[in-house]
């Protein structure tokens, strides 16, 4: 009888062993090895759960897996690096920019987030400034050896587009202004100028920006709006560009003549202080 009641209380020992043991698998139920699931050996309690359909074991995130978040057990990868998404710590802010916080990978060279990044105006070929505006006084014609006054107009603005693989915004701000004028000459001004009334100058008064022909003829005057550039990623701080960027704005033809050609006798009683009167 005594060996019948040891027997029991062995057995009962073995029991509640067994049954603190299953009780306390739960706490290692995500240990399983990255070989293990691999190989379709883990308990069906790992990771979270099995499959009805026998899609196999749905594993919880976890940076041993390679995964940023549960799979749908339908062969659809994690968000991990392996899986070919996102990397934990990576914070997608458009297709074709990311950033990175610093829980995250390194970040690669070239990319947005590397401050070493260099950006140069052949680059900003998918995103142009915008075209000066241009004019002249006298409105299309010259007098040869006297200034006919040049203008133009250029404003700081934003554009967007992709640059180097990325989405981006470039801002332009003017610099200056060049002058191609048609006869071989050329100018460079840090204004665009004005209308001679606009400056409070006469007619034919010498601006920053005027030119005088030394001869007669038809010639094509283009002018160019000279920016600096900056760019930036997701509304991140402005950086510089390297260089700077030239815009030619309309070309116009200008005809130059000699004063006794432009003029007549009603145009000198009316405005006696025009050339040639």
């Amino acid at each position: 009888m005594s060996g019948l009641r040891t027997s029991l209380i062995a057995v009962g020992l073995v029991s509640l062993l067994t049954f603190a043991v299953l009780e306390a698998a739960p706490a290692t139920a995500y240990a399983c090895s990255k070989e293990s699931i691999a190989n379709d050996t883990c308990p069906p309690s790992v990771g979270g759960k099995v499959d009805d359909d026998g899609g196999g074991v749905t594993v919880g995130g976890g940076y041993d897996t390679g995964g940023g978040g549960a799979g749908s057990g339908e062969g659809e990868p994690g968000a991990g690096a392996d899986g070919g998404g996102v990397v934990p710590g990576m914070d997608v802010n458009d297709p074709l920019y990311f950033t990175r916080d610093t829980f995250g990978s390194e970040c690669p060279v070239g990319a947005p987030c590397d401050p070493g990044l260099v950006v140069r105006v052949g680059d900003l070929v998918n995103i142009p400034a915008a075209k000066p505006t241009s004019g002249m006084e006298p409105n299309g014609w010259a007098i040869v050896g006297l200034p006919a006054n040049f203008y133009s107009q250029a404003e700081a603005h934003v554009r967007s587009g992709v640059l180097l693989g990325y989405l981006a915004e470039v801002r332009f701000t003017p610099l200056g202004f060049s002058w191609a004028y048609g006869d071989g000459s050329h100018g460079r001004t840090g204004t665009g100028g004005e209308s001679w009334a606009a400056q409070g100058r006469a007619e034919f008064d010498e601006t920053a920006t005027s030119h005088v022909y030394g001869e007669s003829g038809s010639f094509v005057v283009t002018p160019r709006a000279l920016y600096t550039a900056e760019f930036r990623f997701n509304n991140g701080a402005w950086r510089s560009v390297v260089g700077t960027v030239s815009v030619a704005g309309p070309a116009f033809t200008v005809v130059v003549g000699q004063a006794k050609t432009l003029l007549v006798g009603s145009d000198c009683r009316g405005k006696p202080q025009a050339p040639g009167c």
